[in-house]
């Protein structure tokens, strides 16, 4: 059991890593009080008269001054933050500036990128892709510091998130643009590229070493959250309810499991996609969970009429003698067969259900599949359990992914658990768990436009909406 439910989380994984083969990105979060960067001196930064430009990504809250980029001594360029959300360039160490750029949104706990490129002997300043000035310089910028300093310098430290920190020795940017929505990469000219691991590096060509002052943090921080791409692919399980066991009058097998899906597939932006969350058999088969065209078929009833087990999703158990019911083929599996009194377990997704191991004792429910679409390891559509009847019975085990477990005949067995598609446990009649829809894609695409009766949820790199009744969803 364990071996199938962990390759099919692998199996699952790869699916994922293939669909969406996403690089995570860091930034450093500098506290504003003691922490900062520093790198030695280097020609590096040396552009002469030439072209450059010194970009990156800002989060902050704090209004008070501080420097991003400065060189501690010598005649270079710097750049910082005053009060009242003033971007300052400075073209030598501790000097006026030589322009400001007020932007009123800097310091609202936002992500903005910034962009300050000189092309040909002028320098434009972008804001969110946005041209905010320019303004002609021919500094001969020889980046003569002894040491430079990054989160600190003449004015104070930097507090906030900086990420992505790239300054290249040409013009990347000529004209209004949309900001880069994946990790910067080193292109030609680049200089310094940092502030985008789990550890502080340059990733540039020059491999500069970089030197964190008193434990600058690198939190894996999403720059994107107003640059969303257009959602046209969605991940999704989709487990329809468990089935009962249903015969008053008979000791019963195991109840089917719901019939389980997962994949990705793509969506049509504007559509609204019909949610249905199944519920589960009371003493009957399951019902249907669909998410759009996609549809997981309710799990078979044990213990129908005369006994004869019914096929679902995956098939509940073998009751009075019977075989027990075929699944659904890529949903779930056939229960185990009855011998004597001894009553199938109800299959499950991920295995068969087991048959009766004596004519008076009960067979284990199938087990379920385990997924982690939903952020945590958690293990759906298991088979209930079949019951046992006769002298020295015993009653068989719901398997893993919420199926009931048996009880001797006549103690009624136990329900499939809720929002797990698990069948339930044979005795007398049981009641089969509900099923669940789940949909997630990664965090760099745009939230849903409408959802009826989803809960959102944020994971590291994805968005999850979770079902657990019947409602919509549209991007």
């Amino acid at each position: 059991m364990a071996n199938g439910i962990f390759k099919l989380k692998k199996q699952l994984l790869g699916v994922i890593q293939k669909a969406w083969p996403a690089v995570p990105t860091y930034s450093g979060l500098f506290n504003g009080t003691n922490q900062y960067l520093t790198t030695s001196s280097t020609s590096a930064f040396s552009f002469g008269s030439g072209n450059f430009t010194v970009e990156f990504w800002l989060n902050t809250d704090n209004t008070q001054t501080g420097n991003i980029i400065n060189p501690n001594t010598g005649s270079s360029w710097g750049l910082l933050i005053s009060a009242g959300n003033v971007l300052n360039w400075n073209n030598a160490y501790n000097v006026t500036s030589l322009f400001t750029v007020s932007a009123s949104s800097i310091s609202n706990s936002a992500w903005h990128h910034v962009a300050l490129v000189r092309s040909s002997g002028t320098i434009y300043v972008y804001y969110d892709g946005v041209l905010q000035t320019s303004q002609a310089d021919s500094t001969n910028y020889n980046a003569s510091a002894s040491t430079w300093s990054i989160g600190y310098g003449n004015v104070g430290y930097f507090k906030g998130y900086l990420s992505n920190l790239r300054i290249t020795n040409t013009a990347v940017y000529t004209s209004a643009f949309t900001p880069p929505n994946t990790q910067l990469t080193a292109i030609t000219g680049t200089q310094l590229l940092t502030l985008q691991n789990s550890t502080i590096v340059d990733n540039s060509p020059n491999a500069l070493t970089i030197t964190n002052n008193n434990a600058v943090t690198t939190p894996a921080q999403s720059f994107l959250p107003a640059l969303k791409r257009t959602t046209n692919f969605v991940e999704y399980l989709v487990v329809a309810g468990g089935g009962g066991a249903g015969n008053a009058y008979l000791p019963n097998g195991g109840g089917g499991a719901g019939g389980l899906l997962q994949g990705i597939v793509p969506v049509v932006n504007g559509t609204t996609y019909t949610v249905t969350v199944g519920g589960g058999g009371a003493a009957a088969s399951g019902s249907n969970s669909v998410f759009g065209s996609i549809t997981a078929i309710g799990g078979g009833q044990a213990g129908g009429t005369g006994g004869v087990p019914l096929t679902g999703g995956s098939g509940g158990g073998g009751t009075n003698l019977y075989a027990g019911a075929q699944g659904v083929a890529g949903q779930g599996n056939a229960g185990g067969k009855s011998t004597g009194g001894g009553n199938g377990g109800g299959g499950g997704a991920g295995t068969v259900g087991l048959d009766a191991p004596t004519a008076t004792g009960g067979g284990n429910g199938g087990a379920g599949i385990a997924s982690v679409i939903s952020g945590t390891v958690t293990t759906y559509a298991g088979g209930g359990g079949g019951s046992g009847n006769g002298s020295g019975a015993f009653a068989g085990t719901g398997g893993a992914g919420g199926g009931g477990n048996a009880a001797v005949y006549p103690t009624a067995g136990a329900n499939g658990a809720t929002n797990t598609g698990g069948g339930g446990g044979g005795g007398q009649q049981s009641t089969g768990g509900s099923g669940i829809v789940i949909i997630r894609y990664p965090n760099t695409f745009a939230d849903a436009t409408s959802v009826t009766n989803g809960t959102k949820t944020s994971i590291t790199g994805f968005t999850v909406y979770t079902f657990l009744s019947s409602g919509s969803i549209s991007f």
